[in-house]
């Protein structure tokens, strides 16, 4: 019996596909029968849940060794062609030292074929295909009597190979062949699913870090819906319990100052109504009294599940607070130089340009401030060591 067309065709000892005669010596069947979907039903609901590389491909071959009673293993290549590996992942986990293999020691004829995609398959190993690397040659030493070799290409690249190997002669099926493939499909699959998981917790971890270091917390709002979403950075700037939760809108307003909320929800209603970037700054209350600043920033997007609003908070507590500082000691400044009536206290630059001019300088010199400085302490300014071209001088009135 011959393949199906569209069907893998076992291949000989050069990995060409045999012809309809040799074909029909070693086939006996053309597509998979009942045990083999039962088989690889089994083997995609074994896979799934495996969240590390290495388990995978154990579970994998473990499973074709007991199915075909055959010896079977995955090797991830090194060398000039290194397997594919995912951000993140490190060749050792993936991978240990026994079961990575060279590609020039596959040999040239055997490596071509495995870069081309195509399964190598030798009924008898002693018939060695082509030019034998030393790889081929220990496999053979090891008790290997016929042998299936299965490329996994990436990108383009031979990344690894599935060999398969029985401890005599054997006239593979294209049954054989096929189930041998498709585990190893399947295997491949899932090894780029747990790949993904991995780079994604590791974007996750430093994501995490990132937004804890700037003490930030991200959200988005279903326009639609009202619902709004605040990761767990976010509910501890409020003052809540670091957990993701989804809560209507109005549940984040009532965390803020009550003289805040409605230049917050302004803000969001211009944002979502006439496209303007979010941009507001407000008050949040602790349950514990504790009051804090978040500068709030995002933007409106819209995607098949309707309009969203996506944005960041940020705790800009000690900023508003230093603000708030120097306007204080600028009021005291300015009060202490409108009741200084007994000196004179005035700013002049480098030029002895009068920059400010107390009442008390009034009194001093008796008129008020002019462009040129003609009081004393006018040769006094100078030049600081920060560049700044400012000096402030005092002079007392004289008493009688």
């Amino acid at each position: 019996m011959t393949s199906t067309p569209g069907e893998p065709s076992p291949r000989d000892v050069l990995g060409r596909p045999r012809g309809p005669e040799e074909e029909e010596t070693t086939t006996t069947t053309a597509s998979p029968g009942e045990p083999e979907s039962a088989f690889l039903l089994a083997l995609s609901d074994a896979l799934r849940p495996l969240g590390r590389v290495e388990r995978i491909r154990d579970e994998a071959a473990r499973r074709l060794d007991q199915h075909l009673g055959v010896r079977c293993q995955f090797h991830a290549l090194h060398g000039p062609e290194e397997g594919h590996h995912g951000a993140g992942v490190e060749p050792a986990e993936e991978a240990p030292a026994g079961s990575r293999l060279r590609v020039e020691d596959l040999g040239r004829t055997v490596a071509d074929e495995l870069r081309a995609g195509h399964a190598v398959v030798v009924p008898d190993a002693a018939r060695a295909p082509g030019d034998p690397g030393a790889w081929w040659a220990a496999l053979v030493a090891t008790g290997a009597g016929a042998i299936v070799l299965v490329p996994g290409v990436t990108s383009g690249r031979l990344a690894e190979v599935l060999s398969v190997s029985a401890p005599g002669p054997r006239a593979w099926t294209v049954g054989d062949v096929r189930l041998i493939e498709e585990t190893a499909r399947r295997s491949r699959a899932e090894v780029e699913r747990a790949r993904a998981e991995q780079r994604l917790r590791a974007t996750e971890r430093r994501l995490d870090l990132a937004l804890t270091a700037a003490r930030m917390g991200i959200w988005t709002l279903d326009v639609r819906t009202g619902l709004h979403t605040r990761d767990a950075h976010l509910n501890r700037l409020l003052g809540q319990p670091p957990a993701e939760t989804t809560r209507p809108f109005a549940d984040f307003l009532s965390h803020m100052h009550p003289d805040d909320r409605g230049a917050c929800a302004a803000a969001f209603d211009a944002s979502i109504h006439q496209g303007v970037t979010l941009n507001v700054e407000f008050r949040v209350v602790w349950p514990d009294g504790t009051v804090r600043w978040l500068r709030d920033q995002g933007d409106v997007f819209q995607d098949s599940g309707g309009v969203h609003m996506a944005g960041a908070c940020v705790d800009v507590t000690e900023r508003r607070e230093a603000e708030e500082a120097v306007r204080e000691s600028e009021e005291r400044l300015r009060l202490i130089v409108r009741s200084a009536t007994d000196y004179a206290i005035y700013t002049l630059t480098p030029d002895r340009i009068v920059t400010s001019w107390s009442p008390g300088a009034v009194a001093t010199f008796g008129h008020a401030a002019s462009t040129r400085s003609t009081g004393p302490g006018a040769r006094g300014a100078r030049r600081t060591r920060g560049g700044t071209c400012a000096r402030t001088a005092a002079a007392s009135t004289p008493r009688a």
